[in-house]
């Protein structure tokens, strides 16, 4: 199974946002788990935390759309000052700064694939493909695929057509898959 080319890697026609149905409400936190809609849809199958990593960071945009997600991310983060032996000191919300740096970075591995810039302000969820248990399996066989095919897992303009085929492997025999 091979995706469509390249037109399916759009940002604008992925899953509807996910609801929390809770209204929108700002939380002071790191965790993801702390927003509700979140721990909703890790109960439905839904992942976002392999993908927190920057290794991963570009991934969701080359998974399929029936198989991926987003909530809008109403968390407000922060940092921890620690102090001497790991104690937990002083903790600041983050500057604006800080939010810009991160989408800055998540944008410019996508810029390396060719990929447009991802929106700001969401939490992208994935749904492994139905022959794996969860995201980390399925995470784990695109490594293997990877070292197998001697293909280096890093934002590189070579690495997009390699690692379209290793997705429409995964997801090969699957019968809710959507591109």
């Amino acid at each position: 199974m091979t995706p469509p080319g390249r037109a399916h890697l759009t940002w604008d026609e992925p899953r509807d946002p996910i609801d929390g149905g809770d209204g929108w409400a700002e939380l002071i936190t790191n965790d993801l788990d702390d927003l509700d809609e979140i721990r909703r849809l890790r109960a439905e199958g839904w992942e976002g935390e392999p993908l927190q990593a920057p290794a991963w960071e570009w991934l969701w945009i080359l998974w399929p759309r029936s198989h991926r997600a987003f909530v809008l991310d109403r968390r407000v983060r922060f940092a921890v000052e620690y102090r001497g032996r790991g104690t937990e000191g002083r903790r600041a919300l983050w500057p604006a700064k800080e939010y810009a740096e991160v989408e800055w970075s998540a944008n410019s591995s996508l810029a390396e694939l060719g990929l447009p810039a991802r929106p700001a302000g969401h939490i992208w969820l994935l749904r492994p493909p139905a022959a794996y248990a969860d995201l980390d399996a399925a995470l784990s066989a695109i490594n293997r695929m990877a070292d197998e095919g001697d293909v280096r897992l890093i934002p590189w303009p070579g690495l997009l057509e390699p690692m379209q085929r290793m997705i429409a492997d995964l997801f090969a025999g699957d019968p809710g898959v959507r591109w």
